[in-house]
C-alpha cells in the first residue's frame, strides 16, 4: 500500500470525500397544503355616487367564498381604505382570526417603474405588511391583493 498523499491517488482522494447528504425541506409539511389552500381575490367592485363609495370584495379559498362590504366618503384615500376594510370583512367570513385584524395603514406608491399597493395590518402589537404591484385590475383589486398577501403572512407565522 502506498503512503502517498490522497491528492496523488485518485481512489483515495475518493474514499476521503464526505458522503453527500439528503436535502430536506425546511418548510413544515403543511406547508405545501396551505400554498394549495391559498386564498385568493375572485373580484374587487367600487361604486362611487354623491361624494360616497360602496366597496365589494369577494374572496375564495378551496370550495369556499365570502363577500364583504364597506360603505364611507369617498375623499384623500378613503376608497383603498374601504377597499382594505372591505377585504378583511370577506376574509373573516372564511378565516374568523382576521376579523380581530385590524387596519393600520394603506398606501399606493411607486416602486421603480411600477407602483404598488401596501397594507399594513396589526393584530395585536404585531404588524404584518402585505404588498401587490399595480396591474390592469387597477388600484382597488392591489389593495384587496396587498391584504391578502399580509393576512398570508400573519397566517404563516402564528
Amino acid at each position: 500500500m502506498s503512503d502517498a498523499p490522497a491528492a496523488d491517488n485518485p481512489r483515495r482522494a475518493e474514499a476521503a470525500r464526505p458522503a453527500r447528504a439528503t436535502l430536506r425541506s425546511l418548510a413544515p409539511p403543511e406547508h405545501d397544503a396551505q400554498r394549495a389552500a391559498a386564498m385568493i381575490v375572485h373580484s374587487v367592485s367600487v361604486t362611487v355616487s354623491g361624494g360616497r363609495a360602496s366597496v365589494s370584495v369577494e374572496v375564495r379559498q378551496e370550495g369556499e367564498q365570502s363577500v364583504g362590504v364597506a360603505e364611507g366618503a369617498c375623499a384623500g384615500n378613503a376608497i383603498e381604505r374601504l377597499v382594505a376594510e372591505a377585504t378583511l370583512r370577506a376574509v373573516a367570513g372564511i378565516d374568523r382570526d382576521a376579523g380581530r385584524v385590524a387596519i393600520d395603514a394603506v398606501t399606493v406608491a411607486p416602486a421603480g417603474s411600477r407602483s404598488v399597493a401596501t397594507a399594513v395590518l396589526v393584530h395585536g402589537e404585531e404588524p404584518f405588511v402585505g404588498v401587490s404591484v399595480i396591474g390592469p385590475g387597477g388600484v382597488a383589486d392591489a389593495v384587496a391583493r396587498a391584504v391578502v398577501d399580509a393576512l398570508a403572512r400573519r397566517s404563516a407565522s402564528s
